[in-house]
C-alpha cells in the first residue's frame, strides 16, 4: 500500500500507457526505488483489468504463466528473479 500501485496504474493509462505497460512501469519502478532506498525488496504482484475486460500483470517473483482464449493469440508473461518481466504474444495455433 506504500506505494499506491493502483493508483499509480491508473494514472500511467491516462497517461495513454496500455494497461501491461502500466503495470509494468508501476511494479518495476517501485521496486527500483526501494531497492535503491533499503537495498532489499518484498514481494510486488498487480493484476489489473480494464473496462474493456483486457488484464495486465507485473510481478518481481518469478514466474511463467499464460492464458489462451480461442481466436486470439496465446499471451505468455514472464518474470524473473532481478524482477524484470515482459509479455509476449504467440501466434495462433491452427485448428
Amino acid at each position: 500500500m506504500k506505494g499506491c500501485l493502483s493508483y499509480r496504474i491508473v494514472a500511467l493509462m491516462g497517461s495513454g500507457l496500455t494497461l501491461q505497460e502500466a503495470c509494468d512501469t508501476a511494479v518495476y519502478g517501485f521496486d527500483d526505488l526501494l531497492r535503491n532506498r533499503y537495498g532489499k525488496v518484498g514481494e510486488i504482484s498487480m493484476i489489473a483489468l480494464n473496462a474493456r475486460g483486457e488484464w495486465g500483470v507485473a510481478t518481481n517473483v518469478e514466474f511463467t504463466f499464460c492464458t489462451v482464449k480461442k481466436g486470439e493469440p496465446i499471451r505468455i508473461l514472464m518474470a524473473n528473479p532481478d524482477g524484470r518481466g515482459g509479455t509476449r504474444n504467440e501466434p495462433v495455433a491452427k485448428e
